[in-house]
Protein backbone atom coordinates (compact mmCIF):
# COMPACT_ATOMS: atom_id res chain seq x y z
CA UNK A 1 0.00 0.00 0.00
CA UNK A 2 3.18 2.24 0.68
CA UNK A 3 4.47 1.56 -2.83
CA UNK A 4 0.92 2.66 -4.42
CA UNK A 5 0.15 5.76 -2.50
CA UNK A 6 3.69 7.20 -2.72
CA UNK A 7 4.27 6.72 -6.77
CA UNK A 8 0.61 8.09 -7.21
CA UNK A 9 1.62 10.91 -5.21
CA UNK A 10 5.10 11.20 -7.38
CA UNK A 11 3.13 11.11 -10.54
CA UNK A 12 0.89 13.97 -9.44
CA UNK A 13 4.06 16.03 -8.28
CA UNK A 14 6.04 14.86 -11.52
CA UNK A 15 2.93 16.17 -13.75
CA UNK A 16 2.98 19.44 -12.27
CA UNK A 17 6.77 20.00 -12.66
CA UNK A 18 6.71 18.98 -16.42
CA UNK A 19 7.84 21.39 -18.92
CA UNK A 20 4.58 22.88 -20.36
CA UNK A 21 2.38 20.27 -18.92
CA UNK A 22 -0.19 23.15 -18.36
CA UNK A 23 0.09 23.71 -22.15
CA UNK A 24 -0.12 20.51 -23.32
CA UNK A 25 -2.96 19.23 -20.39
CA UNK A 26 -1.96 15.68 -21.07
CA UNK A 27 0.72 14.61 -18.44
CA UNK A 28 1.54 11.04 -18.23
CA UNK A 29 3.23 9.52 -15.03
CA UNK A 30 3.73 5.85 -13.29
CA UNK A 31 0.48 5.45 -10.58
CA UNK A 32 1.43 2.00 -10.13
CA UNK A 33 3.88 -0.61 -10.07
CA UNK A 34 4.35 -3.95 -8.19
CA UNK A 35 8.10 -5.11 -9.39
CA UNK A 36 11.88 -3.65 -9.32
CA UNK A 37 11.73 0.46 -9.35
CA UNK A 38 14.44 3.04 -9.86
CA UNK A 39 14.38 6.47 -10.85
CA UNK A 40 17.43 8.49 -12.63
CA UNK A 41 17.87 12.50 -12.59
CA UNK A 42 15.84 15.38 -11.16
CA UNK A 43 12.58 16.44 -10.40
CA UNK A 44 10.49 16.92 -13.55
CA UNK A 45 13.43 15.29 -15.95
CA UNK A 46 13.74 11.73 -14.28
CA UNK A 47 14.15 8.18 -16.34
CA UNK A 48 11.92 6.19 -14.24
CA UNK A 49 12.05 2.32 -14.89
CA UNK A 50 9.67 0.24 -13.83
CA UNK A 51 9.08 -3.94 -13.22
CA UNK A 52 5.42 -4.79 -13.58
CA UNK A 53 2.45 -5.19 -13.93
CA UNK A 54 2.57 -1.78 -13.81
CA UNK A 55 0.40 1.13 -14.82
CA UNK A 56 0.60 4.62 -16.58
CA UNK A 57 -2.40 6.98 -16.48
CA UNK A 58 -2.54 10.37 -18.73
CA UNK A 59 -4.74 13.16 -17.68
CA UNK A 60 -6.64 13.20 -20.80
CA UNK A 61 -8.17 9.30 -19.77
CA UNK A 62 -5.50 7.38 -21.69
CA UNK A 63 -4.48 3.77 -19.25
CA UNK A 64 -1.41 2.04 -20.55
CA UNK A 65 -0.45 -1.20 -18.59
CA UNK A 66 2.75 -3.71 -20.02
CA UNK A 67 5.43 -5.75 -17.61
CA UNK A 68 7.78 -3.53 -17.43
CA UNK A 69 8.40 0.06 -18.63
CA UNK A 70 10.62 3.18 -19.29
CA UNK A 71 9.38 6.86 -18.64
CA UNK A 72 10.90 9.71 -19.78
CA UNK A 73 9.35 13.10 -17.64
CA UNK A 74 10.82 15.68 -19.68
CA UNK A 75 9.76 14.54 -23.03
CA UNK A 76 6.06 12.76 -21.35
CA UNK A 77 6.89 9.65 -23.20
CA UNK A 78 6.51 5.75 -21.82
CA UNK A 79 8.35 2.82 -23.16
CA UNK A 80 6.14 -0.26 -22.34
CA UNK A 81 7.92 -3.65 -23.16
CA UNK A 82 5.74 -7.23 -22.79
CA UNK A 83 1.74 -7.69 -22.72
CA UNK A 84 0.57 -4.10 -23.79
CA UNK A 85 -2.27 -2.84 -23.25
CA UNK A 86 -3.42 0.45 -24.08
CA UNK A 87 -7.06 2.22 -23.32
CA UNK A 88 -8.37 5.21 -24.16
CA UNK A 89 -12.22 6.74 -24.45
CA UNK A 90 -12.63 5.71 -27.93
CA UNK A 91 -9.63 2.93 -28.94
CA UNK A 92 -7.91 -0.21 -27.39
CA UNK A 93 -4.72 -1.18 -28.05
CA UNK A 94 -2.82 -4.86 -27.12
CA UNK A 95 0.76 -5.69 -28.57
CA UNK A 96 4.40 -6.69 -27.53
CA UNK A 97 6.38 -3.43 -27.63
CA UNK A 98 4.63 0.53 -27.28
CA UNK A 99 5.78 3.79 -27.33
CA UNK A 100 3.32 6.39 -26.11
CA UNK A 101 4.24 10.17 -26.33
CA UNK A 102 1.51 12.10 -24.18
CA UNK A 103 2.02 15.48 -25.18
CA UNK A 104 1.60 14.66 -29.48
CA UNK A 105 -0.62 12.16 -28.73
CA UNK A 106 1.46 9.35 -30.63
CA UNK A 107 1.26 5.73 -29.87
CA UNK A 108 3.72 3.58 -31.98
CA UNK A 109 3.23 -0.17 -31.53
CA UNK A 110 4.67 -3.25 -32.89
CA UNK A 111 4.48 -7.21 -32.39
CA UNK A 112 0.71 -8.70 -32.47
CA UNK A 113 -0.88 -5.60 -32.57
CA UNK A 114 -4.53 -5.52 -32.25
CA UNK A 115 -6.37 -2.32 -32.18
CA UNK A 116 -10.31 -1.84 -31.91
CA UNK A 117 -12.25 1.03 -32.22
CA UNK A 118 -14.74 1.34 -29.93
CA UNK A 119 -17.44 2.64 -31.21
CA UNK A 120 -17.59 0.92 -34.72
CA UNK A 121 -16.52 -2.09 -33.35
CA UNK A 122 -13.93 -2.35 -36.26
CA UNK A 123 -10.19 -4.35 -35.62
CA UNK A 124 -6.88 -3.67 -36.81
CA UNK A 125 -4.38 -6.48 -36.92
CA UNK A 126 -0.92 -6.78 -38.10
CA UNK A 127 3.01 -6.37 -36.79
CA UNK A 128 3.43 -2.46 -36.66
CA UNK A 129 0.91 0.12 -36.04
CA UNK A 130 1.27 4.14 -35.49
CA UNK A 131 -1.70 5.92 -33.70
CA UNK A 132 -2.54 9.34 -33.52
CA UNK A 133 -5.01 10.12 -30.98
CA UNK A 134 -7.84 13.47 -31.67
CA UNK A 135 -6.77 17.26 -30.79
CA UNK A 136 -5.93 20.34 -31.46
CA UNK A 137 -5.10 20.45 -35.37
CA UNK A 138 -6.45 17.33 -35.81
CA UNK A 139 -10.16 16.69 -35.70
CA UNK A 140 -10.20 13.07 -36.63
CA UNK A 141 -8.02 9.65 -34.14
CA UNK A 142 -5.62 8.33 -37.50
CA UNK A 143 -3.95 5.14 -37.54
CA UNK A 144 -1.80 3.42 -40.05
CA UNK A 145 -0.75 -0.25 -40.24
CA UNK A 146 2.12 -1.16 -42.24
CA UNK A 147 3.44 -5.27 -43.04
CA UNK A 148 0.22 -6.44 -44.80
CA UNK A 149 -2.13 -6.15 -42.06
CA UNK A 150 -5.98 -7.26 -41.67
CA UNK A 151 -9.12 -4.97 -41.25
CA UNK A 152 -12.32 -6.06 -39.84
CA UNK A 153 -15.10 -3.35 -40.68
CA UNK A 154 -18.26 -4.35 -38.85
CA UNK A 155 -21.31 -3.36 -40.12
CA UNK A 156 -23.25 -0.31 -38.79
CA UNK A 157 -25.43 -0.83 -35.46
CA UNK A 158 -28.44 1.28 -37.70
CA UNK A 159 -27.90 -1.21 -40.78
CA UNK A 160 -30.21 -4.29 -41.00
CA UNK A 161 -29.00 -5.99 -44.32
CA UNK A 162 -25.71 -5.73 -43.95
CA UNK A 163 -24.94 -8.09 -40.83
CA UNK A 164 -21.73 -10.18 -42.00
CA UNK A 165 -18.55 -7.55 -41.21
CA UNK A 166 -16.31 -6.59 -44.59
CA UNK A 167 -12.52 -8.09 -44.33
CA UNK A 168 -9.83 -6.25 -45.77
CA UNK A 169 -6.16 -7.06 -46.59
CA UNK A 170 -3.41 -4.16 -47.70
CA UNK A 171 0.25 -3.57 -47.76
CA UNK A 172 -0.62 -0.17 -45.43
CA UNK A 173 -4.15 0.42 -43.85
CA UNK A 174 -5.19 4.02 -42.99
CA UNK A 175 -8.21 4.49 -40.74
CA UNK A 176 -9.24 8.33 -40.42
CA UNK A 177 -11.69 8.49 -37.54
CA UNK A 178 -14.64 6.59 -37.46
CA UNK A 179 -15.48 7.39 -41.44
CA UNK A 180 -12.57 6.75 -43.54
CA UNK A 181 -10.43 3.68 -44.60
CA UNK A 182 -7.52 3.88 -47.20
CA UNK A 183 -6.12 0.63 -47.89
CA UNK A 184 -2.81 0.31 -50.54
CA UNK A 185 -0.86 -2.13 -52.16
CA UNK A 186 -2.27 -5.69 -53.40
CA UNK A 187 -5.65 -4.46 -51.50
CA UNK A 188 -8.24 -7.69 -51.23
CA UNK A 189 -11.71 -7.23 -50.01
CA UNK A 190 -14.13 -9.76 -48.84
CA UNK A 191 -17.56 -8.98 -48.51
CA UNK A 192 -21.12 -10.36 -48.00
CA UNK A 193 -22.19 -8.64 -50.66
CA UNK A 194 -18.82 -8.36 -53.23
CA UNK A 195 -15.28 -9.77 -53.18
CA UNK A 196 -12.76 -7.03 -54.40
CA UNK A 197 -9.36 -6.60 -55.58
CA UNK A 198 -6.85 -3.51 -56.38
CA UNK A 199 -3.83 -1.35 -55.73
CA UNK A 200 -5.85 0.97 -53.56
CA UNK A 201 -9.01 1.08 -52.00
CA UNK A 202 -10.98 3.72 -49.76
CA UNK A 203 -14.01 3.09 -47.80
CA UNK A 204 -16.40 6.27 -46.59
CA UNK A 205 -18.47 4.66 -43.65
CA UNK A 206 -20.86 7.51 -43.16
CA UNK A 207 -22.33 6.83 -46.92
CA UNK A 208 -21.13 3.20 -47.21
CA UNK A 209 -19.26 3.97 -50.57
CA UNK A 210 -16.16 2.25 -51.87
CA UNK A 211 -13.57 3.41 -54.74
CA UNK A 212 -11.33 0.65 -56.05
CA UNK A 213 -8.57 1.80 -58.10
CA UNK A 214 -6.08 0.69 -60.57
CA UNK A 215 -5.99 -3.01 -61.61
CA UNK A 216 -9.71 -2.79 -60.01
CA UNK A 217 -11.82 -5.87 -59.83
CA UNK A 218 -15.30 -6.69 -58.35
CA UNK A 219 -17.21 -10.11 -58.00
CA UNK A 220 -20.33 -10.71 -57.10
CA UNK A 221 -22.61 -14.13 -56.64
CA UNK A 222 -23.05 -13.90 -60.89
CA UNK A 223 -21.26 -11.47 -61.87
CA UNK A 224 -17.22 -10.63 -62.44
CA UNK A 225 -16.49 -6.43 -63.44
CA UNK A 226 -12.93 -5.24 -63.90
CA UNK A 227 -11.96 -1.51 -64.73
CA UNK A 228 -8.86 1.19 -63.94
CA UNK A 229 -11.68 2.54 -61.35
CA UNK A 230 -14.31 0.70 -59.45
CA UNK A 231 -17.19 2.48 -57.32
CA UNK A 232 -19.71 0.66 -55.53
CA UNK A 233 -22.35 2.33 -53.23
CA UNK A 234 -24.06 0.36 -50.62
CA UNK A 235 -26.69 2.74 -48.55
CA UNK A 236 -28.35 0.84 -45.89
CA UNK A 237 -25.97 -1.99 -46.50
CA UNK A 238 -27.57 -2.67 -49.84
CA UNK A 239 -25.85 -3.17 -52.83
CA UNK A 240 -27.39 -0.19 -55.08
CA UNK A 241 -24.85 0.83 -58.18
CA UNK A 242 -21.79 0.11 -59.41
CA UNK A 243 -19.54 2.38 -61.33
CA UNK A 244 -16.95 1.26 -63.31
CA UNK A 245 -14.74 3.67 -65.63
CA UNK A 246 -11.61 2.78 -67.80
CA UNK A 247 -11.00 -0.30 -70.15
CA UNK A 248 -14.38 -1.75 -67.78
CA UNK A 249 -15.49 -5.00 -68.53
CA UNK A 250 -18.49 -7.38 -67.02
CA UNK A 251 -18.45 -11.04 -67.18
CA UNK A 252 -21.92 -12.19 -66.63
CA UNK A 253 -22.77 -15.80 -66.52
CA UNK A 254 -23.36 -16.08 -70.38
CA UNK A 255 -22.44 -12.26 -71.42
CA UNK A 256 -19.34 -9.94 -71.72
CA UNK A 257 -19.79 -6.17 -71.84
CA UNK A 258 -16.98 -3.82 -72.14
CA UNK A 259 -16.49 -0.32 -72.92
CA UNK A 260 -15.44 3.22 -71.58
CA UNK A 261 -17.82 3.06 -68.70
CA UNK A 262 -20.21 0.70 -67.42
CA UNK A 263 -23.18 1.42 -64.80
CA UNK A 264 -24.83 -1.59 -62.72
CA UNK A 265 -27.65 -0.85 -61.11
CA UNK A 266 -28.84 -3.93 -58.60
CA UNK A 267 -31.84 -4.74 -56.63
CA UNK A 268 -32.11 -7.13 -53.89
CA UNK A 269 -28.65 -7.94 -54.83
CA UNK A 270 -29.42 -8.38 -58.55
CA UNK A 271 -28.24 -6.75 -62.17
CA UNK A 272 -31.83 -5.07 -62.83
CA UNK A 273 -30.01 -2.64 -65.44
CA UNK A 274 -26.77 -2.10 -67.15
CA UNK A 275 -25.30 1.35 -69.30
CA UNK A 276 -22.46 1.21 -70.87
CA UNK A 277 -20.72 4.68 -72.43
CA UNK A 278 -18.86 7.49 -73.00
CA UNK A 279 -16.69 8.71 -69.74
CA UNK A 280 -17.85 12.24 -69.31
CA UNK A 281 -15.02 14.96 -70.79
CA UNK A 282 -13.12 12.21 -71.75
CA UNK A 283 -10.88 13.01 -75.26
CA UNK A 284 -10.99 9.57 -76.57
CA UNK A 285 -14.26 7.88 -77.98
CA UNK A 286 -14.51 4.48 -77.00
CA UNK A 287 -16.79 1.17 -78.37
CA UNK A 288 -19.50 -0.69 -76.23
CA UNK A 289 -19.94 -4.24 -77.10
CA UNK A 290 -21.85 -6.88 -75.60
CA UNK A 291 -21.23 -10.84 -76.34
CA UNK A 292 -22.99 -13.50 -75.64
CA UNK A 293 -24.82 -16.74 -76.62
CA UNK A 294 -25.23 -16.27 -80.19
CA UNK A 295 -25.60 -12.84 -80.53
CA UNK A 296 -22.98 -9.77 -80.21
CA UNK A 297 -23.50 -6.00 -80.40
CA UNK A 298 -21.62 -3.02 -80.67
CA UNK A 299 -22.62 0.92 -80.18
CA UNK A 300 -21.63 3.99 -78.61
CA UNK A 301 -23.61 3.14 -75.83
CA UNK A 302 -25.58 0.02 -74.77
CA UNK A 303 -28.69 -0.38 -71.96
CA UNK A 304 -29.33 -3.70 -70.78
CA UNK A 305 -32.93 -4.36 -68.98
CA UNK A 306 -32.76 -7.48 -66.86
CA UNK A 307 -35.17 -7.87 -64.31
CA UNK A 308 -33.94 -10.21 -61.78
CA UNK A 309 -31.30 -10.63 -63.42
CA UNK A 310 -32.36 -12.05 -66.34
CA UNK A 311 -31.66 -10.00 -70.29
CA UNK A 312 -34.93 -8.87 -71.56
CA UNK A 313 -33.51 -5.97 -74.03
CA UNK A 314 -30.09 -4.68 -75.63
CA UNK A 315 -30.66 -1.02 -76.42
CA UNK A 316 -27.37 -0.24 -78.53
CA UNK A 317 -27.16 3.41 -79.75
CA UNK A 318 -24.97 5.37 -81.88
CA UNK A 319 -23.45 3.80 -85.15
CA UNK A 320 -24.96 0.56 -83.87
CA UNK A 321 -24.14 -3.17 -85.26
CA UNK A 322 -25.44 -6.44 -84.35
CA UNK A 323 -24.79 -9.95 -85.49
CA UNK A 324 -26.38 -13.21 -84.51
CA UNK A 325 -24.74 -16.79 -85.83
CA UNK A 326 -25.77 -20.59 -84.92
CA UNK A 327 -24.90 -21.22 -81.87
CA UNK A 328 -24.04 -24.90 -82.28
CA UNK A 329 -20.75 -23.26 -84.53
CA UNK A 330 -19.85 -20.74 -81.26
CA UNK A 331 -21.42 -21.64 -78.18
CA UNK A 332 -20.31 -18.21 -76.96
CA UNK A 333 -19.01 -17.39 -73.30
CA UNK A 334 -19.96 -20.35 -70.78
CA UNK A 335 -20.87 -20.13 -67.11
CA UNK A 336 -17.83 -19.45 -64.82
CA UNK A 337 -15.22 -18.93 -68.00
CA UNK A 338 -12.75 -15.88 -66.56
CA UNK A 339 -9.52 -16.55 -68.83
CA UNK A 340 -8.56 -14.02 -71.12
CA UNK A 341 -7.11 -15.72 -73.74
CA UNK A 342 -10.52 -18.18 -73.96
CA UNK A 343 -12.57 -14.82 -74.39
CA UNK A 344 -10.01 -13.70 -76.92
CA UNK A 345 -10.55 -17.37 -78.87
CA UNK A 346 -14.53 -16.95 -78.26
CA UNK A 347 -14.08 -13.47 -80.44
CA UNK A 348 -12.32 -14.30 -82.67
CA UNK A 349 -13.98 -17.79 -83.24
CA UNK A 350 -17.55 -15.22 -83.53
CA UNK A 351 -15.59 -12.64 -86.01
CA UNK A 352 -13.86 -15.88 -88.07
CA UNK A 353 -17.61 -16.93 -89.22
CA UNK A 354 -18.23 -16.59 -93.19
CA UNK A 355 -20.94 -13.81 -94.43
CA UNK A 356 -23.37 -16.74 -95.09
CA UNK A 357 -22.96 -18.22 -91.40
CA UNK A 358 -23.94 -14.48 -89.47
CA UNK A 359 -26.96 -12.42 -89.69
CA UNK A 360 -25.68 -8.65 -89.52
CA UNK A 361 -27.56 -5.76 -88.85
CA UNK A 362 -26.34 -2.02 -89.02
CA UNK A 363 -28.42 1.60 -88.06
CA UNK A 364 -28.30 4.37 -85.32
CA UNK A 365 -30.24 2.57 -83.20
CA UNK A 366 -31.00 -1.11 -82.88
CA UNK A 367 -32.87 -3.09 -80.22
CA UNK A 368 -32.45 -6.58 -78.87
CA UNK A 369 -35.26 -8.56 -77.87
CA UNK A 370 -34.64 -12.22 -75.73
CA UNK A 371 -36.86 -14.78 -74.41
CA UNK A 372 -35.86 -17.61 -72.31
CA UNK A 373 -34.96 -20.57 -74.20
CA UNK A 374 -37.95 -23.40 -74.15
CA UNK A 375 -35.73 -25.70 -72.61
CA UNK A 376 -34.75 -24.19 -69.97
CA UNK A 377 -38.41 -23.50 -68.33
CA UNK A 378 -38.43 -27.37 -66.14
CA UNK A 379 -34.57 -25.62 -64.58
CA UNK A 380 -36.11 -22.56 -64.16
CA UNK A 381 -39.27 -24.15 -62.22
CA UNK A 382 -36.53 -26.05 -59.75
CA UNK A 383 -34.67 -22.64 -59.36
CA UNK A 384 -38.05 -21.12 -58.13
CA UNK A 385 -38.26 -24.34 -55.54
CA UNK A 386 -35.06 -24.04 -54.41
CA UNK A 387 -33.49 -20.66 -53.51
CA UNK A 388 -30.38 -21.52 -53.66
CA UNK A 389 -29.95 -22.49 -57.86
CA UNK A 390 -29.14 -19.49 -59.93
CA UNK A 391 -28.17 -21.09 -62.76
CA UNK A 392 -30.60 -19.77 -65.05
CA UNK A 393 -30.30 -15.85 -64.97
CA UNK A 394 -28.64 -15.10 -68.56
CA UNK A 395 -30.19 -18.25 -69.95
CA UNK A 396 -32.25 -16.58 -72.38
CA UNK A 397 -31.79 -16.44 -76.75
CA UNK A 398 -32.27 -13.65 -79.00
CA UNK A 399 -36.15 -13.26 -80.35
CA UNK A 400 -35.86 -10.15 -82.18
CA UNK A 401 -33.67 -7.24 -83.50
CA UNK A 402 -35.21 -3.92 -84.64
CA UNK A 403 -32.86 -1.59 -86.38
CA UNK A 404 -33.94 2.38 -86.99
CA UNK A 405 -32.88 5.02 -88.99
CA UNK A 406 -30.57 4.32 -91.65
CA UNK A 407 -30.72 0.22 -91.46
CA UNK A 408 -29.03 -1.88 -93.39
CA UNK A 409 -28.79 -5.70 -92.86
CA UNK A 410 -27.45 -8.68 -94.89
CA UNK A 411 -28.74 -12.00 -93.17
CA UNK A 412 -29.77 -15.57 -93.78
CA UNK A 413 -33.21 -17.01 -94.80
CA UNK A 414 -34.15 -20.59 -96.69
CA UNK A 415 -35.82 -20.39 -99.70
CA UNK A 416 -37.92 -23.56 -98.85
CA UNK A 417 -39.03 -23.69 -95.41
CA UNK A 418 -40.02 -27.56 -96.39
CA UNK A 419 -36.20 -28.18 -97.05
CA UNK A 420 -34.03 -27.32 -94.01
CA UNK A 421 -31.08 -28.86 -95.16
CA UNK A 422 -30.78 -26.69 -97.58
CA UNK A 423 -28.66 -23.94 -97.56
CA UNK A 424 -29.90 -20.66 -96.82
CA UNK A 425 -29.59 -17.64 -98.85
CA UNK A 426 -28.73 -14.15 -98.39
CA UNK A 427 -30.76 -10.63 -98.50
CA UNK A 428 -29.35 -7.64 -98.39
CA UNK A 429 -31.17 -5.05 -97.25
CA UNK A 430 -31.13 -0.46 -96.97
CA UNK A 431 -34.48 0.79 -95.04
CA UNK A 432 -35.67 3.27 -92.85
CA UNK A 433 -36.80 0.48 -90.28
CA UNK A 434 -35.78 -3.28 -90.10
CA UNK A 435 -37.38 -5.61 -88.04
CA UNK A 436 -36.15 -9.23 -87.87
CA UNK A 437 -37.77 -12.18 -86.10
CA UNK A 438 -35.34 -15.24 -85.01
CA UNK A 439 -36.28 -19.01 -84.80
CA UNK A 440 -34.18 -21.51 -84.56
CA UNK A 441 -31.01 -19.49 -84.88
CA UNK A 442 -31.90 -17.77 -87.88
CA UNK A 443 -34.27 -15.32 -89.57
CA UNK A 444 -38.01 -16.43 -89.65
CA UNK A 445 -39.92 -12.77 -90.73
CA UNK A 446 -38.18 -9.74 -91.70
CA UNK A 447 -40.84 -6.70 -91.72
CA UNK A 448 -39.38 -4.09 -93.80
CA UNK A 449 -40.12 -0.51 -94.11
CA UNK A 450 -39.08 2.32 -95.95
CA UNK A 451 -36.89 0.13 -98.30
CA UNK A 452 -34.58 1.57 -100.41
CA UNK A 453 -32.54 -1.63 -101.91
CA UNK A 454 -33.08 -5.24 -101.48
CA UNK A 455 -30.69 -7.69 -103.18
CA UNK A 456 -31.04 -11.64 -103.05
CA UNK A 457 -28.46 -14.38 -103.28
CA UNK A 458 -29.72 -17.77 -104.08
CA UNK A 459 -27.67 -20.45 -102.92
CA UNK A 460 -28.70 -22.68 -105.21
CA UNK A 461 -26.51 -23.23 -108.46
CA UNK A 462 -27.90 -21.04 -110.99
CA UNK A 463 -28.13 -23.85 -114.01
CA UNK A 464 -29.50 -26.60 -111.54
CA UNK A 465 -32.18 -23.90 -110.62
CA UNK A 466 -32.58 -23.18 -114.14
CA UNK A 467 -33.16 -26.96 -114.82
CA UNK A 468 -35.29 -27.65 -111.39
CA UNK A 469 -37.96 -24.57 -112.53
CA UNK A 470 -38.15 -26.10 -116.17
CA UNK A 471 -39.24 -28.74 -114.96
CA UNK A 472 -41.53 -28.16 -112.54
CA UNK A 473 -42.68 -25.26 -115.14
CA UNK A 474 -43.19 -28.56 -117.86
CA UNK A 475 -45.30 -30.07 -115.28
CA UNK A 476 -47.25 -27.13 -114.55
CA UNK A 477 -46.30 -27.18 -110.75
CA UNK A 478 -45.95 -23.56 -109.52
CA UNK A 479 -45.65 -24.58 -106.21
CA UNK A 480 -41.69 -24.75 -107.09
CA UNK A 481 -40.80 -21.49 -108.02
CA UNK A 482 -38.34 -20.24 -104.74
CA UNK A 483 -39.86 -17.57 -102.50
CA UNK A 484 -37.18 -15.05 -102.80
CA UNK A 485 -37.59 -14.91 -106.84
CA UNK A 486 -38.36 -11.22 -108.34
CA UNK A 487 -41.69 -10.58 -110.16
CA UNK A 488 -41.15 -10.47 -113.86
CA UNK A 489 -40.05 -7.92 -115.47
CA UNK A 490 -38.05 -6.24 -112.80
CA UNK A 491 -34.74 -4.38 -112.88
CA UNK A 492 -31.64 -6.10 -111.84
CA UNK A 493 -30.85 -4.92 -108.84
CA UNK A 494 -34.00 -2.52 -108.12
CA UNK A 495 -36.07 -3.43 -105.93
CA UNK A 496 -39.78 -3.57 -107.19
CA UNK A 497 -41.73 -2.87 -103.89
CA UNK A 498 -41.91 -2.54 -100.32
CA UNK A 499 -41.44 -6.25 -99.11
CA UNK A 500 -44.18 -7.58 -97.00
CA UNK A 501 -43.92 -9.36 -93.50
CA UNK A 502 -41.37 -12.65 -94.26
CA UNK A 503 -39.38 -13.03 -96.93
CA UNK A 504 -37.94 -9.81 -98.69
CA UNK A 505 -38.45 -10.10 -102.68
CA UNK A 506 -35.87 -8.59 -104.42
CA UNK A 507 -33.33 -9.59 -107.20
CA UNK A 508 -30.79 -11.77 -107.93
CA UNK A 509 -27.74 -9.83 -107.77
CA UNK A 510 -23.70 -9.98 -106.25
CA UNK A 511 -23.32 -9.22 -102.09
CA UNK A 512 -22.06 -5.97 -101.56
CA UNK A 513 -18.65 -5.61 -100.93
CA UNK A 514 -18.80 -4.00 -97.73
CA UNK A 515 -22.49 -4.51 -96.21
CA UNK A 516 -22.03 -1.39 -93.62
CA UNK A 517 -21.91 1.47 -95.94
CA UNK A 518 -24.91 2.25 -97.34
CA UNK A 519 -24.20 3.37 -100.08
CA UNK A 520 -22.06 0.95 -101.37
CA UNK A 521 -23.06 -1.14 -104.49
CA UNK A 522 -25.35 -4.48 -104.38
Amino acid sequence: MTRRITLALLALAAAAALPGAAGAQNACALVYQSGSWSSFGTEGQRLINAGGPLLVRCQLGEELRADSAVLYEQLNEVHLFGRVDYQDPGRSLTSDYATYNGTTGRLYATGNVVFTDKGRGSTLRGPVLEYFKAGPGRPDAQAIATGRPHLTIAPRGDNPRRREPMEVDGDRITTVGEKFVTAEGNVVIEGSDMDAWAEEAHWDATTERMELRRSARARGERYELTADFIETHLPGGALQRVLARGNARLLEERMRITGPQLQLFFQDDLVQRMVSGQVPGAAEKGRSVALARGFRMEADSLEAISPGQKLRQLIAVGTAAGESWDTLRVPGPRPGETDAAREQAGRDSVLALPLGERDLLFADTIIGFFRERPDTGAVAAAAVRDTTRRDTANDAELERMLAMKDARSLYRMRPDEDRPDQKPGINYVIADTIDLTFAAGEVDVARVRGLKRGVYLDPEDPAARARRDSIAAARGDTASVRPGAPPAGAQPGRPTSTPPAGRTPSTRAALPADPRRPGGPP
